[in-house]
């Protein structure tokens, strides 16, 4: 007696990955987009071809985020710069001015001025106490 078995069903064909378009980033872009995929069935009258309110809502909206976006990749390139630029200038007022460190000018030039004023102030005590400092 022998047993029916199952039969192992064929291979099933390979299936091919499936390629979608890129993801449309520039307005235009965007646009071509859009005119190639305007045909489909009418939901109302289930007639092929173009979809004229969908195509025009779709355009509208597509075209209005990828100009935001445009625009705030512009800026930021802007910011980038105006930031780079701003260190560039900065670095000039930075120098070696004495061991041990980066101080800017500013500062050094307030040190200065705050020890020539205590220097004055000194020389005034040893004038008015009758000393000569020379």
């Amino acid at each position: 007696m022998q047993f029916e078995r199952p039969q192992t069903p064929p291979p099933q064909p390979s299936l091919k990955a499936v390629i979608s378009p890129l993801t449309p980033c520039k307005a235009w872009q965007l646009d071509e987009f859009a005119r190639k995929h305007i045909y489909g069935v009418d939901p109302e009258t289930g007639q092929w071809g173009i979809l004229p309110g969908r195509f025009s809502k779709f355009q509208k909206g597509v075209v209005a985020a990828a100009l935001n976006g445009e625009k705030a990749s512009e800026e930021l390139i802007q910011v980038n710069v105006a930031t780079n630029a701003r260190k560039k200038r900065q670095k000039g007022d930075q120098r070696h001015i004495q061991k041990g460190g980066t101080i800017y000018v500013y500062d050094a030039r307030l040190r200065v001025a705050e020890r020539e004023k205590e220097d004055a102030r000194k020389k005034g005590r040893a004038v008015a106490k009758g000393k000569s400092t020379t």
